[in-house]
C-alpha cells in the first residue's frame, strides 16, 4: 500500500486517491515495483523536485543535510520478486467441452487463436496480472475489485505490444503487462501468480524483498511514472528546484550532494534490489545476471552475508546539573555468529539534532572502558543539549 494507511490505519481516500504526488515504476530487469514522490502537487511541472516548502528552510537543510536534506521524500520504496512457485501451476485445457467448462479458457487472451500465454506444459506464464492502481481507487472498489482473478486488467506483453529498450526479451511475451499509462496516484500495487492446483500437504513458496533507496538509478529504461510512451528513463534527483519563478538550483545533487545517511555505494532502490538478489543467490554482485528470472532461482535463499555486532540498548538520563548521561551494559561483547564481520573494538558516540542527521562524532570508548559498576558511561557536557534531542551509538568492528 506504499504507506497510504501508515499514519491513519484507516482508508482516507473514499473519493479516490487523486493526490498527484505518487508515481509508480516497473523495472522488468529486476521484477521491481517502486514509488517515487516526484511532485509537490498535481499541477507542478514534473521536471522540478519536491522540496521543503519554505525557501529559507530548504536552503538550510540542503546545505547542511539537516532533516535529510532539502528534498521531501526522496526515498523510493518498493518490492521485488526473488522467487515464485511454478511447481504447482494448474494445467489449463484449451479445448472446452461439456466436461471442461474452464473459466480460464474464457478469459485467456489470444492472438489468432494461439494461446501464447501458456508454456509448453499448459501452465499460464507468470505473473497472471501486474497492475498498479489508478487515482479512482477507493474503498468500495478495493473491496470488490482489488485483485479480481477473472480479469487480466492490463493484458500481456506480446510481439506487437512490446518494444524493449535494450535486448529484446521474447521470454516476457505472454506474461502480464504493466499498465504504465495509469502509474500516477499509485497507492496500490499487485502482482498475481497462479492459478495453482494444490493437494493436501502441498506448499507454495514465494520470496520477495522490501527495498528502499535514495531515488532510483537515473537514466535506466523502465516503465511508469505516468509517461505516454511505454519506456522512459528513470528520473534523477539531480533536478531543478524552484520557488515560484525563482529557480534556486538546476541540479540539486551537484550543488548540495547527498545527506550523510546515504553513506555507502549502495544508494538507489535499484542498487538495493541488486544487493537483495546477490544476498538471495549467494553470489557476488557480478553474479546477478539481468534480466533476472525468479522462476529459475532456488525456493530458499542463501543469505550468506556478513553479520555485524548488534547495537547495545542504551539508557539516557538527564543529570541534576543539566547534562546528559548515557549508559549501556556489556552484553553485546558476547555476541557471536559464524558470519561475524569482525571483532568488536570500540564504540563511537554520535550526536544529532534530528533523526535524519547530520551526525557529529563526539567521542569513543574502547572495549573494557567501563565504570565501577561494569557499565559503559558517557557524559555529554554541553548544557544546551536536551534529552529530547537524538543521541546514537555506533559500533565499529575490525574487518
Amino acid at each position: 500500500m506504499y504507506g497510504y494507511q501508515r499514519l491513519y490505519q484507516v482508508w482516507k481516500y473514499d473519493s479516490g486517491i487523486y493526490r498527484g504526488d505518487q508515481n509508480n515504476f516497473w523495472d522488468s530487469d529486476y521484477w521491481l515495483s517502486f514509488n517515487m514522490n516526484l511532485r509537490t502537487n498535481i499541477s507542478d511541472e514534473s521536471i522540478f523536485a519536491k522540496r521543503e516548502p519554505n525557501k529559507e528552510l530548504f536552503l538550510q537543510f540542503a546545505s547542511t543535510g539537516k532533516n535529510g536534506g532539502g528534498l521531501c521524500s526522496p526515498q523510493a520504496p518498493g518490492c521485488c520478486i526473488l522467487y515464485y512457485d511454478t511447481n504447482h501451476l494448474a494445467f489449463v485445457d484449451t479445448i472446452p467441452s461439456a466436461q471442461n467448462e474452464s473459466e480460464a479458457v474464457n478469459i485467456l487472451r489470444t492472438v489468432g487463436g494461439e494461446y501464447f500465454e501458456l508454456d509448453e506444459n499448459h501452465h499460464i506464464k507468470q505473473p497472471w496480472s501486474n497492475k498498479v492502481s489508478t487515482g479512482n481507487t477507493r474503498s468500495e472498489k478495493m473491496e470488490l475489485e482489488s485483485i479480481n482473478p477473472d480479469k487480466r486488467w492490463s493484458g500481456v506483453y506480446s510481439s506487437g505490444s512490446t518494444t524493449w529498450p535494450d535486448a529484446p526479451s521474447e521470454r516476457w511475451w505472454g506474461r502480464a503487462a504493466y499498465n504504465y499509462r495509469q502509474s500516477v496516484d499509485a497507492g496500490q500495487k499487485h502482482i498475481v501468480f497462479g492459478p495453482h492446483t494444490l493437494h493436501p500437504g502441498d506448499k507454495l513458496y514465494y520470496s520477495m524483498a522490501e527495498v528502499v533507496g535514495y531515488g532510483a538509478r537515473a537514466g535506466k529504461a523502465i516503465e511508469g511514472g505516468q509517461t505516454l510512451t511505454q519506456w522512459a528513463k528513470t528520473p534523477s534527483w539531480n533536478r531543478p528546484v524552484k520557488f515560484g519563478n525563482d529557480v534556486v538550483t538546476q541540479h540539486y545533487l551537484d550543488d548540495f550532494g547527498y545527506p550523510d545517511y546515504v553513506n555507502s555505494k549502495v544508494v538507489t532502490v535499484t542498487d538495493v534490489t541488486h544487493k537483495a538478489f546477490q544476498a538471495y543467490l549467494g553470489v557476488d554482485s557480478a553474479g546477478v545476471k539481468l534480466p533476472v528470472w525468479p522462476e529459475d532461482n532456488p525456493n530458499h535463499g542463501s543469505y550468506l552475508i556478513p553479520v555485524p555486532v548488534p547495537a547495545p540498548v542504551i539508557d539516557m538520563r538527564n543529570t541534576n546539573d543539566g547534562l546528559v548521561k548515557i549508559i549501556w551494559n556489556r552484553s553485546v561483547e558476547a555476541f557471536t555468529h559464524p558470519r561475524l564481520m569482525g571483532a568488536l573494538k570500540k564504540f563511537y558516540i554520535y550526536r544529532s539534532d534530528a533523526g535524519m542527521g547530520p551526525w557529529t562524532l563526539k567521542d569513543s570508548l574502547h572495549i573494557g572502558d567501563v565504570n565501577a559498576d561494569d557499565l559503559y558511561e558517557y557524559l555529554d557536557t554541553n548544557q544546551a543539549y536536551k534529552n529530547e534531542m537524538h543521541l546514537i551509538l555506533k559500533l565499529i568492528s575490525n574487518r
